[in-house]
This record gives C-alpha cells, structure tokens and sequence, in this order.
C-alpha cells in the first residue's frame, strides 16, 4: 500500500468514527466470510499503522484486539502467523507485553508459538515472545 492509499484509508477510518460518535463502532466489528473484521484484516497484512488508526491513539476500541475470526484468531495471532511484524509488536505493545493467555492461543489450543513452529518461522520472532509474554512461557513450561 502506498502513501496515498494509506491517507485514503485513514480519511474512511475517522470518517466512519465520526459518523458513529459511539463508543463501539459497530463498521469496525463488522466480519467477512472468514470471521474477520477490518483489524484481523489489517493485522494479517501487516499495517500496523491500519491497526492504530482502528483501535484508535488512546486504546479507544481496544476491545477489537480480543475478536476471534471462524479459526479461533484474534489481530494478534493474524498477525503472527502472516510473519507480519510490525503489526505483531503494535498489537503486543497494546497490553504493555502481557496479553492475557486466552489473546495468545486460538481456539483449537494452539498458541503462538505452534503458529511459528508449524510456519518455520524461526529466528529473532520467537525470542520476543518468550521475553515479552511471560503467560505464554508459563503455560508452555505446565504444558
């Protein structure tokens, strides 16, 4: 996506804000075919900048963050299991690093790291989720 693109698509996300004056903003929990709502969308692609417009500068519609698609994902996991890094550290940095269990595991029981491992992907993506979400640590060390 390109600049303009990206202006584009921020003057669509206030405008619907704007036009919803709620605090829940029923376009922005609106879902696919999939299950996924424009967050999932944007987290799964990467754009973190996407992800901070929806969610909004002061965490207004944080609760976004904790929808899960038909696949038992929420943004977070999307994110991480697309290898889409930026989005990925936006999204973990909402929760200051400590996401609840339950927002690092699909439905099926498989947590972050299955993602990672069943995707190959390796290298410096797993360190930061073992340094940034002790509750995952945790659950893996008691699994």
């Amino acid at each position: 996506m390109d600049l303009d693109e990206e202006v584009v698509v921020h003057d669509l996300v206030n405008a619907i804000i704007e036009h919803s004056q709620r605090a829940r903003v029923k376009a922005m929990e609106m879902v696919n075919d999939g299950g996924d709502t424009p967050p999932h969308v944007a987290a799964s692609r990467g754009f973190a900048k996407i992800c901070k417009w929806i969610i909004g500068t002061d965490k207004e519609r944080i609760y976004l963050v904790s929808q899960r698609n038909k696949h038992g994902e929420n943004p977070l996991i999307g994110a991480a299991i697309n290898w889409k890094k930026q989005a990925f550290a936006y999204l973990s940095n909402l929760s200051d690093h400590n996401a609840p269990l339950q927002d690092l595991v699909q439905d099926n029981g498989d947590t972050i790291l299955h993602c990672a491992i069943m995707r190959e992907y390796f290298g410096f993506f797993l360190i930061p989720i073992f340094s940034s979400f002790s509750s995952l640590y945790i659950f893996l060390v008691d699994y």
